[in-house]
């Protein structure tokens, strides 16, 4: 039996944070103290043979709830790029019971999973990057590599933040 990739059963889904301090743009778990907080969140699928988008700068938590809740309703696979963080930033933001009635797909692990080879524990010297910057980007989509440049994760300028989100925009669609 072969499978087919039907794009309308897929939204591809990032969020960008920032904190007090930078470092805990990465720990979703401070939220609840205030530390830490989404200064991006967005989507990005196909529907009728268009590509949509939805999100925008520091979302609001119904913002979130509206589109967990569509991805549901739809039946939609979330697809991401190391997709285990986001998911711990909607836990941490309130999103657990949605979290879990949602079926995700990590990128970085299937690439990983498809291309590893058992010599890395051997020869770490021929080990390969799976992230998506620059190591997806510039192996499958090399024409669209640098757009992280200049991309400033913790400002609060408005337009370094429009900025920082047509960037998570760009991850959605590299991933």
């Amino acid at each position: 039996m072969s499978a087919t990739w039907d794009d309308e059963l897929y939204v591809a889904m990032d969020v960008e944070a920032s904190g007090t301090l930078p470092e805990y743009a990465l720990q979703p778990w401070r939220y609840k103290r205030g530390d830490y907080w989404l200064t991006s969140f967005a989507a990005v699928w196909r529907e009728v043979g268009e590509t949509r988008a939805f999100g925008g700068v520091y979302p609001d938590l119904l913002m979130i709830r509206e589109f967990l809740t569509w991805v549901i309703q739809t039946k939609r696979i979330i697809v991401g790029w190391n997709i285990v963080y986001d998911i711990g930033a909607l836990v941490a933001l309130g999103f657990r019971e949605e979290v879990y009635q949602i079926r995700w797909l990590d990128g970085m692990l299937v690439w990983r999973h498809v291309f590893i080879e058992p010599e890395y524990d051997e020869n770490r010297a021929n080990k390969k990057s799976y992230a998506l910057k620059p190591g997806a980007v510039q192996e499958f989509v090399h024409d669209r590599a640098g757009y992280e440049e200049n991309v400033n994760y913790h400002s609060t300028d408005p337009e370094e933040l429009e900025k920082l989100h047509l960037y998570n925009i760009l991850d959605n669609i590299a991933a």
